[in-house]
């Protein structure tokens, strides 16, 4: 499960006509803008804007220490292409994935579930955005997120985080609502 171009193909790049070399340069291209919003969002950036406007302050020398062979970043709006295109699914779990490996099976960690509504995400045809997270605070990071549909509750959710996460000898927390016997059963299986 990794991030790569096969994951964000140009459209039309198969099967309609493009020539293979040029898809092969669109994918290195979309490659490279993955990069410096990845790059961009490590040095602080927290918006495509941002991240445009601090692309857009380096120089080719700090492109090449990136590994990128072109002379000037990406603008905003390729950006925003680039990511509109992204496979949200696979990012979230390429990014989970990744924030699992800092956790140290040998060590007692905290980890923390709750579920929170976004704040203007919804509109009158469509409800809120609610999502359920757990968060590691000893490596500062979300490891888990799961959007609660509209069908479901957080317990149902909780459950489906929880099951791919590595609780042993970890210490789970978290609301009242989450005090169930399959959940509990689930994070202390021998007790």
């Amino acid at each position: 499960m990794t991030l790569c171009s096969e994951n964000l193909r140009p459209e039309g790049a198969r099967g309609s006509g493009i020539a293979p070399k040029r898809s092969h340069i669109l994918q290195i291209f979309i490659v490279f803008v993955k990069g410096i919003i990845i790059a961009g969002t490590l040095a602080g950036r927290n918006s495509i804007r941002s991240i445009a406007r601090w692309a857009k302050s380096l120089k080719e020398e700090d492109l090449k220490l990136l590994g990128i062979k072109r002379k000037n970043a990406p603008t905003q709006t390729t950006m925003h292409e680039v990511l509109v295109r992204l496979d949200e699914k696979l990012v979230e779990e390429a990014f989970s994935a990744w924030a699992k490996t800092f956790i140290d099976d040998s060590k007692l960690y905290q980890i923390a579930i709750d579920g929170k509504t976004l704040r203007g995400s919804g509109t009158s045809e469509y409800p809120a955005l609610h999502l359920l997270a757990a968060y590691c605070s000893e490596i500062s990071s979300v490891i888990s997120q799961l959007a609660v549909d509209s069908k479901k509750n957080e317990i149902t959710a909780a459950k489906e985080i929880l099951f791919d996460m590595p609780l042993k000898g970890k210490f789970v927390s978290g609301d009242a609502i989450f005090c169930q016997k399959e959940i509990c059963n689930h994070c202390c299986p021998n007790v």
